[in-house]
C-alpha cells in the first residue's frame, strides 16, 4: 500500500514537472511573439515614415520643384529600423546552426572559383 503511493506520488510529480516545461514553453513563445509585434510595429512605422516623404516629395517634383532625389538616398543608406529588423531576423534564424564550418569553407572556396 505504502508503494502503490509512492508511485502514485512520483506520478504527480512527474506530470507536475511536465506541465511546469509546457508553461516554460509557452512563457517563451509569448516573449517572442511580443518581440515580432514589436518589429512589425516599427516597420510599419518605418514605411509609413517612407510614403510621407515619397508623397510629399512627388508633388514637389511634379510642380518644377527639384526636390532630391530620395530613391537614390533610400538605395544608398538604411534606416535604423531596418538595421534592427534584420540583426533581429538573424538572431532569430542564427544561421550558424544549419551549416557546419567546412561547409561554409566549402561555399566560400566555391565563390572564390567563381
Amino acid at each position: 500500500m505504502a508503494e502503490r503511493k509512492a508511485d502514485e506520488l512520483e506520478s504527480v510529480k512527474n506530470d507536475v514537472r511536465s506541465l511546469s516545461s509546457k508553461v516554460d514553453l509557452i512563457i517563451q513563445k509569448i516573449g517572442n511573439i511580443e518581440k515580432n509585434e514589436q518589429v512589425l510595429g516599427r516597420t510599419v512605422v518605418a514605411l509609413n515614415d517612407k510614403t510621407k516623404k515619397l508623397g510629399e516629395a512627388a508633388p514637389a517634383q511634379q510642380q518644377g520643384g527639384g526636390a532630391p532625389d530620395l530613391g537614390a538616398l533610400d538605395k544608398r543608406y538604411a534606416l535604423k529600423a531596418d538595421l534592427q529588423e534584420i540583426k533581429y531576423t538573424l538572431d532569430m534564424v542564427n544561421p550558424l546552426q544549419f551549416a557546419t564550418v567546412d561547409q561554409v569553407k566549402e561555399l566560400i572556396a566555391d565563390a572564390k572559383k567563381k
